[in-house]
């Protein structure tokens, strides 16, 4: 799981941010119900986020598997990469920032975590390299959605 090296700043004036979890499963998400043959590649599951705010990713968290599973953010980059199978393996520093030729920017742009706009998606990959079939993956998303001009009671 991913954690920040520093405390997150609270919201922008005029803005309130709350905690949010998103998990993906086997009972909302088609691509995970039953089991996952041997040798079986799932390419760009989606993750759909709420359209009611911005989301904010700052921690992902799969429960224990031998399944390869990677991320990409909502902007396609990788936040993610299976390095082995058995437990999923924490997330590298270099994962998280993106070259392109040119000098090394941070995906996470802003002091609250990885944007992802109202209503987009982050993909999944998953692979199963074993010989024997493995049940679909649980996936959680946390971190949290950012509401503009609205005050909780």
């Amino acid at each position: 799981m991913y954690r920040p090296q520093f405390p997150y700043p609270p919201a922008p004036a005029g803005c309130q941010d709350l905690r949010c979890s998103y998990s993906f499963d086997s009972s909302n998400t088609p691509y995970f119900v039953g089991t996952i043959a041997a040798g079986v590649l799932i390419q760009q599951v989606p993750l759909p986020l709420d359209k009611d705010a911005d989301f904010f990713l700052r921690g992902i968290q799969i429960q224990a598997t031998t399944l390869l599973i990677g991320i990409l953010d909502a902007g396609g980059h990788p936040i993610l990469l299976p390095s082995a199978a058995g437990l999923p393996p924490t997330l590298s520093v270099p994962l998280w920032a993106q070259c392109d030729g040119g000098p090394i920017v941070p995906l996470e742009s802003d002091p609250w975590g990885i944007y992802c706009r109202a209503g987009s998606r982050l993909l999944a990959n998953v692979q199963n390299s074993g010989a024997l079939a493995v049940a679909g993956p649980v996936i959680t998303l946390h971190g949290v959605k950012r509401f503009k001009g609205v005050k909780c009671q």
